[in-house]
This record gives structure tokens, C-alpha cells and sequence, in this order.
């Protein structure tokens, strides 16, 4: 009875996802006025701490796509976690307009995308956000699903040094509000990952492909010599996929008035 061949798919790929967390971007108060009468402006400040003391809160590479439990729990090597707090500290009396979003969205090339690319983010109290606002479900989203959602324009909010009809951060916002009082803080916890549904490109038509042959038994080098042996001939045949990366940033905003 002869030897049942049997081939060996091993896929070779590349999945390259990076994030960083950029920091604040200040609007300082304006204020213009005559007379003799003395005016005095007391302004604030807005910090961003980071929990890895600067450094960029998530890097994944060689990673594979996981299903959305696995990224929401973040129990893979595969899901990148990171956890930053916007805090404020205030002189004065004033409103501080922030908002919290995605910026510098960088494919490798158009095949991974910002629709293969979940996320899910919490605030301290376990609510979790999407592009409708947000939910006591653990929900994890793609990235594009936020690729609408604008910041504060200076007509929303009566910001002064802000150009009209202009936005802080023009798409890709999560969250945005107002701190008023020091100590008023956010704390955030993001878990990324490539979607489970993505597939990487090339194997058929890849030049990497590689098919090698081996026999249980040592020393033949055909087929037909390894079944006369009483052996087993394997093929084996290795599919080089292409390389996918994709980047993006975490970026803070934010205007007094």
C-alpha cells in the first residue's frame, strides 16, 4: 500500500503595528483691553502623564490578528495595552477644553488598513468608548469608525486663538470635555490589535515560495527510492506572504478660554 503524501502550508508574514502617545497641544488665553486699570490673567496648564515615563505607550511587531475577546482582555502578546491620565493644574477660574483622539495614521501600504485595526478604550470607570459615545459594555471597534468625529472648533466653544471654523483635532476624536477644577482627571486604558479577519497578501504569487522533500528514511533523495525503502516522502511547501505594517499616534488637545 503506498505512502499517503502530505504537505506541510507554512506561512511566512509580517504584521507590524506601532503607537506612540504625543503630548499635549496648548492654546494659551488671549486677553486685550484699554485703560489704566490693571489686568491681571492667572492661567493653568494641562499634563499629560504617562505610565512608561515618556517612552511610546504601545509597540507590537510580528504579531497575527486576534478575535475581539482576546483584545479587549488584552491576554496576547499579539494586543498592545497602554494606560495614560490627563490631569489638570489650574490658577484661577477657567475652562479647559481637551479632547483625546488618533493622529499620524500611517499604512505600510493599502492593504491593512484603519478598518483592520481594533481598538478598545476605557476610562477609570470601566466605560468603554465608540464613535456614538460611550458604553458600560466591553466593546472593541475598528479604528475607522472614528475617522468622523471632530474636536472643538472655536465656534462651539467661544475659544479665543483658535482660526474660525477650525478644529483642535479635525477626525479621529474619542473623547473630549472640560476640566475646571485642579485635580479633575481622565485616565485612560487603550488595547489595540490587527482584526482576526485580516489576511496577508501573497502567497500563490510570492517569489519566496519554497518546496523541499524529505524522506523518513535516510539517504534517498527521490520518491520513488524513499518508498522503496519504506519510508514516507514529504513535501513541504513554505508561502512567504508580504510584510504589512501600520502606525498611528495618540494625541491630546487642548484650549482655555
Amino acid at each position: 500500500m503506498e505512502n499517503n503524501k502530505t504537505m506541510i502550508l507554512s506561512i511566512l508574514g509580517v504584521l507590524v503595528l506601532v503607537i506612540a502617545v504625543v503630548g499635549v497641544s496648548f492654546a494659551m488665553y488671549s486677553f486685550s483691553a484699554q485703560g489704566t486699570k490693571e489686568n491681571v490673567i492667572t492661567t493653568g496648564s494641562v499634563s499629560l502623564a504617562i505610565d512608561k515615563k515618556g517612552q511610546s505607550l504601545f509597540t507590537l511587531d510580528n504579531v497575527y490578528g486576534v478575535d475581539d475577546a482576546t483584545g479587549i482582555a488584552g491576554s496576547s502578546e499579539d494586543v498592545a495595552t497602554g494606560n495614560f491620565t490627563l490631569s489638570a493644574n489650574l490658577s484661577g477660574e477657567m475652562n479647559i477644553h481637551y479632547e483625546v483622539g488618533f493622529v499620524e495614521l500611517t499604512e505600510g501600504n493599502t492593504n491593512l488598513t484603519d478598518s483592520m485595526i481594533k481598538v478598545a478604550i476605557k476610562d477609570g470607570s470601566n466605560k468603554y468608548y465608540t464613535n456614538a459615545g460611550q458604553t458600560d459594555t466591553a466593546t472593541a471597534v475598528t479604528l475607522n469608525s472614528f475617522a468622523g468625529n471632530k474636536g472643538y472648533a472655536a465656534g462651539d466653544t467661544g475659544m479665543t486663538g483658535i482660526e474660525p471654523d477650525t478644529y483642535l483635532l479635525n477626525s479621529y476624536v474619542f473623547d473630549k470635555g472640560i476640566i475646571n477644577t485642579t485635580g479633575n482627571q481622565k485616565t485612560y486604558t487603550i488595547n489595540a490589535w490587527i482584526s482576526d479577519q485580516f489576511v496577508l497578501k501573497g502567497g500563490e504569487e510570492s517569489t519566496g515560495n519554497v518546496t523541499t522533500n524529505s524522506c523518513t528514511v535516510a539517504g534517498n533523495e527521490t520518491e520513488e527510492t524513499c518508498k522503496a525503502a519504506g519510508g514516507q516522502w514529504t513535501n513541504t511547501q513554505t508561502k512567504e506572504t508580504q510584510s504589512e505594517t501600520f502606525s498611528f499616534k495618540v494625541k491630546v488637545s487642548a484650549a482655555q478660554y
